[in-house]
């Protein structure tokens, strides 16, 4: 399950996540997945979400994201299982958090080694774990669970939530999910717009990044990218809040060469590229970046080849663009080569591997299938020896 998108909120119970070749669940960009449980009257009915034997992270949360499979990491809600993923069970990095109280670990006590925090300001909660499967038998995936129907020794309930009490990073990502989920833009920039302006609140930085992205939601894209600027050039700002700001001003960019949308600012693009290298932005996402923008090593490697293959230049593309949910990618090679063709989203992340061998000169067709995939811009880069070749599409759902 991908939601890497800017501010989804989603709710999620007695669901059955396995054998994916990625990740169970992978949240990024303001994504909110909580309150992963049925509030009934006064009672918690548990969340019964099962996570198993996927390929990657069982729960991978990334920039600003939080997955609550239990009531902001208490006790209410629980009674998942999340077991068997190949890497960690729980991943939590650049502010964010995962969390699943009350939980089977696929071991009693759980292997701690399948927890991971990447930072200090993030948290990967396993409190309360279980020490059986709650879900052996799938029952709870079977149907609806109501209040009557459900043994009261395992409904808890909630905790009365004072609203005067300081704003913690979990209920400022509960605040923000529910102004989207409501479709309430003035909400949602009011709130963040006096977060922003109050220095002495720990989440002022935080609140910053959420207003790029209101602004830019609301169609003032001059004031997002001013923001965005001024974050990303403040030598003081925290590194990932810079990353997140430059990212955000490259994505605009390419927002405005495919949509027509926003700002023009094509003059600071090579700065922008430049500073989220300096800035240790992952050096993939960075070599993409500098072909999309045709600037760098990889545009001298393209112009070099074609230059020496004027009878047959080499050329690549994928049609129809934008797509839903098929598109081929076409490319032709002036000599037999080896070839790599791969597909990475806008953050760097590798979501396919559509070639990886030896080819024969003239003309190829790829399909690409990305059913499994969210909405939103990716590139696709083809690699022939040492040259790189990167192309972006748009997938419309």
């Amino acid at each position: 399950m991908d939601t890497s998108t800017w501010y989804v909120y989603l709710y999620l119970v007695r669901t059955l996540i396995e054998n994916s070749g990625s990740d169970g669940i992978n949240a990024n960009n303001y994504t909110v997945i909580n309150d992963a449980s049925i509030y009934d009257y006064n009672y918690w009915v548990p969340a019964n979400v099962v996570i198993r034997n996927n390929g990657r992270y069982g729960v991978y949360s990334n920039t600003s994201s939080q997955v609550l499979l239990s009531e902001a990491g208490s006790l209410y809600g629980g009674y998942n299982s999340i077991y068997g993923n190949t890497f960690y069970d729980l991943y939590a990095t650049n502010n964010s958090e995962a969390a699943s109280a009350k939980s089977w670990w696929g071991q009693y006590p759980p292997n701690t080694a399948k927890f991971f925090e990447g930072d200090i300001y993030s948290t990967a909660y396993y409190g309360y774990p279980l020490n059986y499967n709650p879900n052996a038998l799938m029952k709870a995936l079977s149907g609806a669970i109501n209040a009557s129907s459900v043994n009261e020794d395992t409904l808890l309930k909630p905790e009365n939530q004072d609203e005067t009490e300081p704003l913690t990073n979990s209920r400022f990502m509960a605040k923000i999910a529910e102004f989207r989920r409501k479709g309430d833009r003035i909400g949602l920039y009011d709130f963040v717009k006096d977060l922003s302006t109050d220095s002495k609140s720990e989440l002022n930085g935080q609140a910053n990044l959420a207003l790029i992205l209101a602004l830019n939601g609301n169609g003032d894209y001059i004031s997002a990218n001013s923001l965005a600027r001024s974050i990303f050039s403040n030598p003081v700002a925290k590194p990932n809040d810079r990353l997140f700001a430059g990212v955000q001003l490259f994505h605009q960019w390419l927002d405005y060469n495919e949509f027509g949308t926003g700002e023009d600012i094509t003059s600071e693009i090579p700065s922008i590229i430049t500073n989220l290298e300096t800035l240790k932005l992952d050096s993939v996402q960075v070599a993409m970046y500098r072909d999309l923008a045709g600037i760098g090593a990889d545009k001298k490697d393209r112009e070099s080849e074609e230059d020496s293959n004027d009878s047959n230049q080499f050329s690549i593309t994928n049609f129809p663009n934008p797509f839903n949910p098929t598109t081929e990618i076409r490319f032709n090679l002036p000599v037999q080569n080896e070839i790599t063709l791969k597909v990475f989203d806008m953050i760097g992340r590798e979501v396919a591997v559509l070639i990886q061998e030896r080819m024969d000169a003239g003309l190829h067709t790829i399909s690409f299938n990305a059913s499994n995939l969210s909405s939103g811009i990716y590139m696709y880069r083809l690699q022939i020896g040492n040259s790189m070749f990167t192309q972006k599409m748009t997938l419309l759902k």
